[in-house]
């Protein structure tokens, strides 16, 4: 029970939390433990990989209130070079007593590295302070051949389980914790200590790594891209007749759902960025961009809707100004029946 206490209190502490590949809604621990012993061994067991700070009314997460105080290195490639890309990167962090966890996820390797969340732009300091390892060790930033770049900060992320068995891998093996002994054996001795499933929790390292040097605000743009930082004038509002019809219709539905809220945002930021990448911005621009779509978001929401003002925080606007380069494609929009223009919509 001990070791389930530890388990939980590190990766499984909040709830409500999304929980399998359908993302169902579970509001409890003693929910959350029932479903992992219900469906274990029958079917991949997966849970958001981060906290949120805040949720819908029905629990599910709001992804743009991420904690991001941690962060997933995600070798999904099957074999040696996984377990040799993994040991390299344990023992650098090692030899920084970071703090970290290394994982079999029952084929391929994953490693929670854990950071003091207080940043600006965490999930920007996380993509740079990944990006920046993967250089200095010659990891490829490949799915196929390293690290999966689409797991660096993504705040939707769901993951293995920690103790359940992944039924895709040949002769089914456990996701687990393991020993960095057992990591430096090989992947041979990985997959036959896998055969056995465990809730142990092997840490390494003691120190939760300060991202503050790689926040956007700390960044010396000069050295990111060609030329400086881009300033924004601010003193040219959203128009209306700049908004396709179908965003023009969430912002005035008085139930606007998450994904709906979602969807406007994005637009109104590429918007307001003037299309420009959030890390050619300086901090200002940015600031600017915010309060463009702040006051777009209440000039054009329906004013009988009290959803819009309890679920679009400034901090979520500029959260969504800063990760999010492209709004949503039409084809996109359609597929998630959110969109009702006729042909392409602009």
């Amino acid at each position: 029970m001990s070791t389930l206490r530890t388990l939980s209190s590190r990766f499984y502490s909040q709830f409500p939390r999304e929980f399998g590949l359908k993302r169902r809604i579970v509001k409890s621990k003693e929910d959350f433990w029932k479903q992992v012993n219900l469906h274990n061994g029958k079917m991949n067991c997966y849970t958001t990989l981060y906290d949120y700070e805040e949720h819908t009314e029905w629990g599910k997460p709001i992804y743009e209130s991420c904690i991001w105080d941690r962060m997933l290195w995600d070798f999904d490639n099957e074999g040696e070079l996984a377990n040799e890309l993994m040991t390299q990167l344990s023992d650098h962090l090692t030899d920084q007593k970071i703090l970290h966890t290394n994982v079999f996820s029952g084929r391929g390797y994953h490693l929670y590295q854990f950071n003091k969340p207080e940043l600006q732009s965490p999930a920007y300091a996380i993509r740079a302070y990944q990006s920046e390892v993967c250089k200095d060790l010659g990891i490829p930033m490949d799915v196929k051949a390293g690290l999966d770049p689409t797991s660096i900060a993504n705040g939707t992320k769901i993951i293995r389980i920690l103790g359940t068995m992944n039924t895709r891998a040949e002769g089914r093996r456990a996701c687990l914790s393991i020993p960095r002994s057992m990591l430096r054996a090989g992947h041979t001795a990985v997959r036959d200590f896998a055969k056995v499933p465990s809730m142990k929790l092997h840490k390494v390292g003691k120190v939760e790594i300060d991202l503050s040097s790689y926040d956007i605000e700390a960044v010396d743009f000069s050295t990111t891209f060609d030329g400086d930082p881009i300033e924004l004038d601010g003193t040219t509002p959203i128009m209306k007749e700049e908004l396709p019809q179908c965003i023009w219709n969430l912002l005035q539905d008085v139930d606007v759902k998450d994904d709906g809220r979602q969807v406007v945002m994005s637009y109104l930021a590429f918007l307001a960025r003037e299309g420009i990448d959030p890390k050619h911005l300086s901090y200002n621009a940015r600031q600017t961009a915010t309060d463009i779509v702040m006051k777009a978001i209440e000039e054009f929401s329906n004013p009988e809707s009290t959803k819009w003002k309890k679920y679009t925080p400034r901090r979520r606007v500029s959260n969504v100004i800063d990760n999010i380069l492209h709004p949503y494609s039409s084809t996109r929009l359609k597929s998630m029946g959110l969109c009702n223009c006729e042909g392409e919509c602009q």
